[in-house]
C-alpha cells in the first residue's frame, strides 16, 4: 500500500526546519554586531545613512521615486538618486517610517541582506549537491571575508545588501531553465532587477558569471533552448529595473 503523500512530506518539513534552525544558530556570531542600536565602525556608514535620511524626507513629501537629494552638497542639492541605486535607502527609510530609529533600521536592512544571501545559497547548493552541502554553503557564504569587510569595516550598505541576490538569481535560473516553472522565472528576474536597484556595479561584475552559468547549463545537456530561457531572465530583469538605469545612462 502506498504511503500517503502528506506522510512523505512531513519528515522533509522537519528536516528543513532542523537545517533552518542550525543555520540561524551558526549565523549568530556573524550577525551579533548588528543586534544593537548602534552602527558598526564602518567608514561608509554615515554616508549610506545620510542617503536613507534624504530618501525618507523625499518620501514624506510625496516623492516616491526621488532623483534629487536637496540637502546634500552643502545644502545646494545633488542629483544623487539618478546614479545611486535607491533600494537600500528606500528600505531603511520605510523601516524608520514604521517607527524604528535610523541606526536600528540601518542594521536591520544589513541583517536582512546577510540572512537572505545565506538562505539563497542554502537553496542553490541543496538543489545542486544535497541538503548537507546546502547548509555548509550557506554558512560559508555568511562568513565570506569580503562580505564581513563590506558590512563591518567598510560599512557599504548597498554593496553588502547586493550579496543577497546572486544565489537567488542562480537558483531561480536553474529551476526555470530545467523545469520551466514560471514562478522561478519571476524569482530570478525580480532578484536580478533588485540587484541592479541595490548596486548596479555589483550587477555588472555578476553579469559574466550569469552568462557563463547559462552557457554551461545549456552545454551540459546539449540543449540550447536553455540559453534562450536564460536570456529571457536577463531581459525581464533589466526591463524591470530600466526606470533607474536608463535615465542614468542618458545623463
Amino acid at each position: 500500500m502506498n504511503e500517503p503523500l502528506t506522510d512523505r512530506k512531513a519528515p522533509r518539513r522537519w528536516v528543513s526546519l532542523v537545517y533552518a534552525a542550525c543555520l540561524i544558530l551558526l549565523a549568530i556570531p556573524a550577525i551579533q554586531p548588528l543586534l544593537s542600536a548602534d552602527l558598526t565602525c564602518g567608514y561608509d556608514n554615515a554616508f549610506h545613512l545620510w542617503r536613507a535620511v534624504q530618501m525618507g524626507q523625499s518620501l514624506r513629501q510625496g516623492d516616491l521615486l526621488p532623483q534629487w537629494a536637496p540637502e546634500m552638497a552643502g545644502g545646494y542639492g545633488l542629483p544623487l538618486f539618478i546614479f545611486a541605486p535607491p533600494l537600500t535607502p528606500y528600505l531603511v527609510a520605510l523601516l524608520n517610517w514604521l517607527g524604528l530609529s535610523w541606526s536600528v533600521a540601518f542594521n536591520c536592512v544589513t541583517l536582512l541582506g546577510m540572512l537572505a544571501g545565506a538562505a539563497g545559497m542554502v537553496l542553490l547548493a541543496r538543489e545542486l549537491f544535497g541538503a548537507e552541502a546546502g547548509l555548509l554553503a550557506g554558512v560559508a557564504y555568511l562568513y565570506a571575508p569580503f562580505q564581513a569587510y563590506d558590512v563591518f569595516n567598510r560599512g557599504s550598505l548597498s554593496e553588502a545588501f547586493a550579496w543577497a541576490f546572486p544565489p537567488l538569481i542562480l537558483w531561480g535560473l536553474h529551476r526555470w531553465m530545467h523545469a520551466r516553472q514560471r514562478r522561478f522565472l519571476v524569482l530570478s528576474a525580480v532578484s536580478l532587477a533588485l540587484m541592479v536597484l541595490t548596486h548596479y556595479l555589483f550587477g555588472f561584475l555578476f553579469a559574466p558569471l550569469l552568462i557563463a552559468w547559462v552557457l554551461l547549463e545549456s552545454l551540459l545537456v546539449r540543449d540550447w533552448r536553455l540559453a534562450g530561457r536564460g536570456a529571457l531572465v536577463a531581459v525581464f530583469g533589466l526591463g524591470l529595473s530600466a526606470y533607474f538605469w536608463l535615465p542614468a545612462l542618458a545623463e
